[in-house]
């Protein structure tokens, strides 16, 4: 099974205060009145169970678009959006942090303890990489061994018509309505084996996919 390495925290630059201000007014200015313009409309379902899981988490989304993480980040509430880096190429409007998928376990998982004991949550795309027709791949174990290792809640998130806007290889998008769907969150004991553990998110994901709108508890980003 592949691992997962990041590069030293001392390089977290993104994370600090001017910057996070600096992405807070590109996003709210600039990004998410795109998304508006593209994604129409725009709905969340089930916000109400992140107040369930207060603090840390791992936010695991199926991936197929290269708006996923924007839409992720809209999604959210502006206290929890403020306090999530994502598992992804390094980039200062996002707050992504650059990933590797080879390297030492022991090390990549300490620096992702490291930023959970920060206060940050860490959404993380366990297939890997963008799905070319739509439909949820496998997940990878990696996501596994993250939610097993760092002991905090995992939040499945599907995104459903994001691969309609810009799929891969797309270069320019197009209008499509999207709707965001977060799910319950998961505990898992330490001892769980991490390909059973993704293997459960993934069918969490796929439960969301397959679920009918909620009506009134649906609301427009």
């Amino acid at each position: 099974m592949a691992t997962m390495d990041f590069r030293p925290s001392s390089q977290r630059w993104w994370q600090g205060r001017w910057a996070s201000r600096l992405r807070d007014w590109l996003q709210r200015l600039i990004l998410f009145p795109v998304l508006r313009l593209l994604c129409r409309p725009l709905l969340v379902e089930g916000i109400e169970h992140l107040a369930a899981v207060p603090g840390p988490v791992l936010l695991a989304a199926n991936h197929s678009s290269h708006f996923d993480t924007l839409l992720v980040l809209r999604a959210l509430p502006p206290e929890i959006r403020g306090r999530v880096t994502v598992a992804a190429a390094a980039s200062l409007l996002v707050n992504a942090f650059p990933l590797q998928r080879s390297g030492n376990a022991h090390r990549s998982l300490g620096r992702c303890a490291d930023l959970i004991q920060s206060g940050w949550s860490l959404l993380i795309y366990p297939e890997g990489t963008r799905s070319l027709d739509g439909t949820i791949q496998r997940f990878k174990g990696g996501v596994g061994l993250l939610a097993t290792s760092l002991g905090v809640p995992v939040v499945p998130i599907h995104l459903e018509g994001a691969h309609s806007v810009m799929p891969k290889g797309r270069w320019w998008p197009r209008r499509a309505p999207v709707t965001v769907r977060i799910g319950e969150a998961a505990a898992y004991p330490p001892r769980s084996h991490p390909i059973a553990v993704a293997s459960d998110l993934r069918s969490r994901v796929q439960a969301l996919a397959a679920s009918p709108p909620t009506g009134e508890e649906a609301r427009a980003a």
